[in-house]
């Protein structure tokens, strides 16, 4: 392998993961609970702007309210002497209630994301404190902390800012390097309970998450005929969570992107980057702004065809 083929080279965790995920089958769920867990029937109307802003602050206010509340009241905290909230879910609210969209606050990212950073901050900072003259070396161990952290989110396709702010915590603020691995419950207790909360807020008016694991179809070709026939409620087909493939495509769908409104399938062996799904999103929710303004112009032509009858 020369430089060139090395530069060019993909590396897709998903490709040896995806087959190991079982599909979310919502649609088999009560519908009330299924509303709460991301799944819709229909697609959900844009909101303006003032009414997305009102539930971020509702959200974020709630979250953080919740991991405070709950924190204060666990005895292990107060004995290892943990913060009430580790200063880096304030960005993890943020994206957890208001940029819900983005593929960096979905549940694999911020879980996952955030967990695996703690988990590499604390394990290079231990390392660092086996040096006789480990205090004086914590303003190296933070950068490489952030930076080992990220390089990992990278491969492992879990992305999430915030838990960056983690890892570079756990060596370079006393407090949080103190906790050492008690970091960890700490960290996942979080991430919970902010996630705990945006799906019951986000899913008032809004819709959270656009994926739980991946944007990416997780149900075989094969098996999709049988879960759509066995399917015991009568699902859009533009809205389920796992829509399956379009009739006549079942043998070999190949490579191929299909657009839908409110849906995103990705088939084959394309990858997308965050910014080319969030790019795709926007087509969507373009999509079904077309639709809506026809179907309104068509409802206008009817009442002015019964009013001239």
């Amino acid at each position: 392998m020369n430089l060139n083929d090395l530069r060019r080279l993909e590396i897709d965790i998903d490709i040896f993961l995806n087959r190991f995920i079982p599909h979310p089958r919502w649609h088999r769920y009560p519908y009330p609970v299924a509303h709460f867990l991301g799944h819709r029937r229909e697609a959900v109307p844009k909101l303006g702007t003032l009414v997305v802003i009102f539930w971020t602050f509702i959200g974020v206010f709630c979250g953080l309210l919740t991991i405070t509340g709950i924190s204060q009241h666990i005895p292990s905290f107060k004995q290892h002497d943990a913060p009430l909230v580790v200063g880096s879910f304030g960005a993890a609210a943020v994206l957890a209630y208001c940029a819900i969209e983005s593929p960096l606050a979905q549940l694999r990212n911020a879980i996952l994301g955030h967990f695996l950073a703690a988990v590499v901050g604390v394990g290079i900072t231990k390392l660092f404190g086996l040096h006789p003259r480990h205090e004086e070396l914590y303003w190296i161990a933070g950068p490489l902390c952030c930076a080992v952290a990220t390089l990992v989110m990278a491969l492992t396709k879990t992305v999430h800012p915030p838990a960056g702010a983690t890892a570079l915590l756990s060596a370079v603020d006393p407090r949080t390097r103190h906790l050492g691995w008690f970091l960890l419950p700490v960290v996942l207790l979080g991430c919970i309970l902010i996630l705990v909360t945006a799906l019951i807020f986000n899913n008032i008016e809004r819709r959270f998450p656009t994926h739980w694991w991946t944007p990416v179809s997780l149900i075989p070709p094969k098996a999709a005929d049988l879960e759509s026939s066995t399917s015991e409620e009568t699902v859009h087909p533009d809205l389920s969570d796992e829509s399956p493939p379009d009739e006549g495509n079942d043998k070999q769908p190949g490579d191929q992107i299909i657009i839908r409104p409110g849906q995103v399938d990705v088939s084959g062996s394309i990858t997308l980057t965050a910014i080319e799904y969030d790019f795709l999103e926007r087509l969507c929710r373009r999509i079904i702004d077309i639709d809506e303004k026809d179907a309104s112009t068509e409802e206008k032509e009817k009442a002015n065809e019964t009013r001239q009858n």
